[in-house]
């Protein structure tokens, strides 16, 4: 869908004397999700994996971190590796 179909479907309303603004969204289709190569997947857990053990030597509170930049981290972690797993490999 273009932008110019997709913006024709939406309406929206001010009402200026009470300071309100009324959106109505409508989507008619959900965006295309990107499509990899497993090679590409593999490569981008490897990077990620390695920016999270990086980080993860700075912020462990072995090392003088805190404990809640390092639940932080690895929510941060297991939020980025979902996204990548989830994936469509082509």
């Amino acid at each position: 869908m273009s932008f110019s179909s997709w913006a024709s479907t939406n309406t929206s309303t001010a009402n200026t004397s009470t300071g309100q603004v009324h959106i109505r969204l409508v989507f008619e289709a959900e965006p295309a999700q990107p499509q990899v190569t497993l090679e590409q997947q593999r490569e981008l857990l490897a990077e990620l994996k390695r920016r999270y053990h990086q980080l993860a030597r700075q912020h462990h509170p072995d090392v003088g971190g805190s404990e809640e930049a390092m639940k932080r981290l690895n929510a941060w972690y297991e939020d980025k590796r979902a996204m990548i797993e989830a994936l469509r490999v082509a």
